[in-house]
């Protein structure tokens, strides 16, 4: 396998991971479940109200879930970079 396809391969795999975690964020954040029941507790304390708009929940969440992913994501390219000019 040549490098083209390898890093294909492994960006098409990190974009897959983080649809999946947008969308489960979203979702986990509609229905309430843990993790987003500790971020809308913290955002109830936070603003001292017992409202809380579920699309901001999920974005949170999605940012929060998503940073680790992109940071792994320049690591992996940083790498593949590296690989190819040595």
């Amino acid at each position: 396998m040549d490098n083209s396809t390898n890093k294909t391969t492994s960006s098409k795999v990190i974009a897959g991971i983080a649809l999946l975690i947008t969308i489960l964020s979203f979702v986990v954040s509609f229905f309430e479940l843990p993790p987003a029941t500790y971020l809308i507790k913290y955002y109830c304390q936070v603003f001292d109200t017992d409202r809380y708009p579920m699309i901001l929940i999920g974005g949170i969440l999605m940012l929060i879930c998503l940073v680790p992913l992109l940071v792994l994501k320049k690591i992996v390219d940083y790498r593949e970079k590296s690989k190819g000019n040595n």
